[in-house]
């Protein structure tokens, strides 16, 4: 009768276990995935000033007429 109640309590700590380990490993997944869209972003954002910055380097500036040279 004890080695049962042993079996039994030994199926449910295993499943305790492999409970939180899935549960650390969704929030594991979450993790990657959301640095990966904040890269991606990133990414985008420098991309976009960089071309930004090219056009108004490649842009002659007139000596009076614009504030911004």
């Amino acid at each position: 009768m004890n080695s049962e109640f042993d079996l039994q309590q030994l199926v449910r700590l295993r499943h305790a276990d492999l409970l939180r380990e899935a549960s650390r490993q969704r929030l594991a997944d979450q993790v990657v995935s959301s640095k990966a869209g904040v890269r991606k972003r990133m990414a985008a954002v420098l991309y976009a000033l960089a071309t930004w910055l090219d056009a108004s380097l490649a842009e002659p500036c007139a000596p009076l007429t614009s504030p911004s040279c």
